[in-house]
């Protein structure tokens, strides 16, 4: 049969065998959105699920890792800028490896995907983390119609609403979820701060982010600058990379902070140096609900994070500080005061773990995905 016709025509009935998915984004690259991924994915694997991960903007180190996690993926090298024929493509490589549902992350993964799942005869789901990049009016456009082409769900309840005023449209929200690992123990924490080279005695304040403009990492160091004439020991872990890294360079020399800030790069062993942090903070402009910080809770770190995205939901029942964005003084005070009380940081670790295991945990993130494609596909359990 020509594998073009193939595309206009519906499947009739539930298929047998595994399910088999594809999730849809940009970038092989290390992202929170891209980590999410590969946590779900992971979790698919385990229950009787054909997993694939494609992504059509640019390669990168994540693919290899997915590729060990038992999850296949796919490159389309279709490059930056816009691409009509791609949803084709897509949709022909969806009928190829017999896919059932497509899952997108992403304005640009949501259009293609869209037309490419149409097209395919096959349910797409689309998962919104965030409202930052709706400012342009042809953003807003796509935004309103997320609802027509795809079963939608936001990642926080402050999404929800904010869909809601916006648009008029519900959405299911499934929270990002995180593996619950053991609490680290004394020698954990020995060995993390030895690969950090931290003294015992330091107050070590770990930020796990993209170093880009939105994550605001200038007020980061600015409220640092201020906290370390209180507390000399005070020292900053930042792991991760980006566009902002030059910048972020020459702040901490501006500042005189280089003794104090430990420029980590990308780092694909996080889950190891966890244990070697006292706090997490994050100064971010704009947020869904940053994955890197349900990571440092669920080990009981507690956090200190602007009021932006699903961040305020997330710590409304404690385990961690509340600050406004773009407010460094407010920032370096919360850091200054949990830095000074060893009690209330492991009273606030206690309530982090506590409200991971509840609401954020890997398994419950799974359970919510697969009983949506379920019913879409029209499978039992």
């Amino acid at each position: 049969m020509n594998p073009w016709k193939r595309l206009f025509s519906r499947r009739a009935g539930p298929q047998a065998g595994p399910l088999r998915l594809a999730f849809l984004f940009q970038y092989f690259e290390p992202g929170g959105l891209e980590r999410m991924v590969l946590t779900l994915a992971t979790g698919l694997l385990e229950r009787n699920t054909v997993v694939w991960a494609v992504a059509y903007q640019k390669d990168g180190p994540l693919r290899s890792i997915f590729e060990t996690a038992g999850v296949r993926t796919h490159f389309f090298a279709e490059g930056e800028g816009r691409h009509p024929t791609f949803p084709l493509r897509l949709a022909r490589w969806l009928h190829q490896q017999d896919i059932e549902l497509l899952h997108s992350h992403h304005l640009g993964p949501y259009l293609y995907g869209g037309l490419a799942s149409g097209l395919a005869g096959i349910p797409l789901v689309h998962t919104e983390h965030s409202r930052e990049l709706y400012a342009p009016l042809r953003y807003r456009l796509i935004g309103r119609s997320m609802d027509l082409l795809s079963s939608l769900v936001v990642v926080t309840p402050e999404l929800a609403r904010w869909r809601r005023e916006q648009f008029g449209q519900s959405a299911r929200v499934i929270p990002n979820g995180v593996e619950i690992p053991p609490l680290p123990d004394a020698a954990a924490r020995h060995q993390a701060r030895l690969a950090l080279g931290l003294p015992e005695e330091a107050l070590a304040i770990g930020c796990i982010a993209r170093l880009s403009a939105e994550k605001n990492h200038q007020a980061l160091l600015s409220a640092m600058e201020r906290l370390i004439r209180e507390l000399p020991a005070a020292r900053l872990i930042l792991a991760g990379d980006g566009p902002e890294r030059t910048r972020i360079e020459e702040q901490i020399q501006k500042l005189r902070l280089s003794g104090h800030v430990h420029l980590l790069g990308y780092r694909a062993d996080i889950e190891k140096l966890l244990p070697g942090l006292d706090l997490v903070a994050l100064s971010s402009r704009r947020e869904g609900l940053p994955l890197a910080l349900l990571e440092a809770m669920a080990r009981g770190i507690p956090a200190v994070a602007t009021a932006v995205g699903g961040i305020p939901d997330l710590l409304k029942d404690g385990g961690g500080v509340l600050v406004p964005p773009e407010d460094s003084a407010a920032l370096g005070g919360a850091l200054l005061e949990l830095g000074r009380d060893a009690g209330a940081r492991a009273r606030l670790g206690q309530q982090a773990r506590a409200l991971i295991e509840q609401k954020y945990s890997r398994g419950q993130m799974i359970a919510g995905y697969r009983e949506l494609y379920l019913g879409l596909t029209g499978r039992t359990g």
